[in-house]
């Protein structure tokens, strides 16, 4: 593995915001590597009408991919962190994606069920999105 694992001190009030600002910010500037450090070793990966992607190198490629395609077409992300809790050594992180491209706009729900590791850290051992419900 080439990159450094990095992690959460907790999953609350400024901690969160703070990473949706540092999560945005990596992947519009592709920094695969610093987004692919914030999942456990053997994280999943789950997102709607794609296979499920498991292990930290194939997180890696995954947002790799990501983050390639989205730079060649322009898109920009905004996340925005709604909810967050802890009990123990589980917690979540709920909120919504904006990919943003000229003046169309898709939004992705997300869920990210995060472990406490040994070191004390938090990481993201399942990420779940899927795309928005379109209003009526």
């Amino acid at each position: 593995m080439s990159e450094q694992m990095s992690g959460l001190a907790d999953l609350e009030g400024d901690t969160v915001r703070d990473f949706a600002r540092y999560w945005e910010a990596v992947f519009n500037e592709g920094d695969y590597r610093a987004i692919a450090g914030y999942y456990t070793l053997d994280a999943r990966l789950i997102a709607a009408q794609a296979e499920t992607v498991g292990g930290h190198p194939a997180i890696e490629r995954f947002w790799q991919d990501a983050t390639e395609r989205a730079k060649a077409a322009g898109v920009q992300r905004t996340v925005q962190a709604d909810e967050a809790g802890s009990d123990g050594e589980l917690g979540y992180l709920r909120g919504t994606v904006v990919l943003a491209r000229a003046e169309q706009a898709t939004t992705v729900r997300y869920l990210t069920l995060w472990k406490r590791e040994a070191d004390g850290r938090w990481r993201i051992a399942v990420d779940f999105s899927s795309p928005s419900p379109q209003p009526a």
